[in-house]
């Protein structure tokens, strides 16, 4: 939420790859159907009604390769992220300066 306050936002909408929410990568891995029934339209409607798309799922966004299946999704948007990880998958804000420069992603 600082992040969209700084860039001068007053509402923030997340969406995730996975349909099933976790802090703990493990639970995620072992969950029965963590991709859901209706995430990939949820993912796509918030998309293409956004402002600005940032992607900020980290390392795991490789599992069952999901980033990678959703990518059409925002193809043809402009996608910011911190960064990306060695894999090429955008860095998770939580351990982003406060004036963290966005990057291109796509």
């Amino acid at each position: 939420m600082g992040f969209a306050q700084h860039w001068g936002f007053n509402e923030l909408i997340m969406v995730n790859l996975f349909a099933y929410r976790t802090p703990h990568p493990e639970s995620l891995k072992r969950a029965t159907d963590p991709e859901g029934p209706n995430n990939r339209r949820a993912v796509r409607r918030s998309c293409h009604s956004a402002t600005r798309v940032i992607g900020a799922w980290g390392a795991h966004g490789t599992f069952r390769g999901q980033a990678e299946k959703l990518s059409t999704i925002w193809s043809q948007i402009p996608v910011q992220c911190f960064g990306t990880t060695q894999s090429g998958q955008p860095l998770h804000p939580l351990y982003q300066r406060a004036n963290a420069e966005l990057t291109l992603l796509n």
